[in-house]
C-alpha cells in the first residue's frame, strides 16, 4: 500500500514536470506568492496571446510555385518561435506569469508534418499538424494557395494564400489564427550541368496578415483579476459583442529558400512580426 500511496501523491508533480511548457493562464493571478492588482495584466495578457498566435499560425515555408496539378508534397517542419520570456525592466514577463514553474524556455518549438496536394489551374491545398514541444498542446491547420503567375521566366512566380490554424489541447484557452498573404520568388538550377541535373534552389519572400482570435475558459473572478479579454476574428459579428474585443491583426514578413535534389528538398525560412516575435522554420521532405 505504501508504494501505491507514494505514487498517488507524486503523480500530479510528475505530470507537471513532464509538460513544463504548458500555458496556464490561471497561474497569472500571482507571481512568487504576490497576488496581482485587479485587472492589471491586460496588456501582458494581450502580448501573450499575440506571441502564442504568431507561433502557431501557418508559417511561410513554401516557395511561390505550386506542386502542379498532379503533384504531392510531404515533409516535416520544425518551427522555433523566440518568445519574450524575460523582460528588461526586471518585472516578470507574461510567459513567466503563465508558467507553472515561473521559468519558461526562451523559445517555443513546434515539430510537425505538412502535406500539400496540387490541383488544376495552379491551385493547391495543404494541411499541417504539430505538437508544441514539452506541452500538452498541439496545432492543426489548413490552407489553400493559387499561383497567379507561374513559370513565365524571367518573371517571378507569384502566389496568393489563405488559411487557418487552431491551437488545441489547452483547457483554459481556445486560440485560432487566420492568415492571408502573397509569396513571390523564383527557382534556378545549379550544379555542373544546369538544365540537365536535378538540383534546384528556390528563393522566395512572403507578406502575410495574421488575424488572431482567442477565448479564455477562466472563471469570472480569475479573468477579472488578470484583466483577460476575448478577441474575435470570425466572418461575422461576435455572438455577444459586449464580451469580445476585435481580433488582433499583425503583419508578418518572411523570406526563405528551398534546395531540391531529385524528389528530396530542404527548407529554411524566417519570419518577422514587428509587433511580436521572430520565427525560424527548418524542414525537409519529398515532392512528387
Amino acid at each position: 500500500m505504501r508504494p501505491l500511496f507514494l505514487f498517488a501523491i507524486t503523480l500530479p508533480t510528475t505530470a507537471l514536470a513532464a509538460f513544463p511548457e504548458d500555458v496556464v493562464l490561471s497561474e497569472m493571478v500571482d507571481y512568487r506568492g504576490v497576488t496581482v492588482a485587479e485587472g492589471s495584466l491586460t496588456e501582458e495578457y494581450k502580448a501573450l496571446i499575440m506571441e502564442l498566435g504568431t507561433s502557431v499560425a501557418n508559417q511561410a515555408v513554401n516557395p511561390a510555385e505550386t506542386v502542379g496539378a498532379f503533384g504531392f508534397d510531404v515533409g516535416i517542419v520544425n518551427t522555433f518561435a523566440f518568445i519574450n520570456s524575460r523582460t528588461k525592466d526586471g518585472q516578470p514577463s507574461a510567459w513567466e506569469r503563465a508558467h507553472a514553474d515561473e521559468n519558461p524556455n526562451t523559445y517555443l518549438f513546434t515539430p510537425g508534418l505538412q502535406i500539400r496536394k496540387g490541383l488544376p489551374m495552379s491551385f493547391e491545398v495543404g494541411a499541417r499538424g504539430g505538437w508544441v514541444g514539452n506541452s500538452r498542446q498541439g496545432v492543426f491547420s489548413g490552407f489553400g494557395r493559387w499561383a497567379v503567375v507561374e513559370g513565365y521566366k524571367p518573371a517571378p512566380d507569384i502566389s496568393l494564400h489563405a488559411g487557418y490554424a487552431a491551437y488545441l489541447g489547452n483547457p483554459e484557452l481556445d486560440l485560432g489564427v487566420w492568415d492571408m498573404g502573397a509569396t513571390m520568388g523564383g527557382t534556378w538550377a545549379f550544379g555542373s550541368y544546369p538544365g540537365i541535373n536535378q538540383a534546384q534552389i528556390s528563393l522566395f519572400a512572403d507578406f502575410s496578415l495574421l488575424r488572431i482570435s482567442a477565448v479564455h475558459r477562466l472563471d469570472a473572478a480569475t479573468a477579472s483579476r488578470i484583466g483577460a479579454e476575448n478577441y474575435y476574428s470570425g466572418p461575422s459579428t461576435a455572438p455577444d459583442a459586449d464580451s469580445y474585443q476585435p481580433g488582433i491583426s499583425v503583419p508578418r514578413v518572411s523570406a526563405g529558400l528551398q534546395v531540391t535534389n531529385g524528389n528530396a528538398h530542404f527548407r529554411l525560412t524566417g519570419g518577422w512580426v514587428p509587433s511580436t516575435i521572430p520565427t525560424l522554420n527548418v524542414g525537409m521532405g519529398f515532392t512528387y
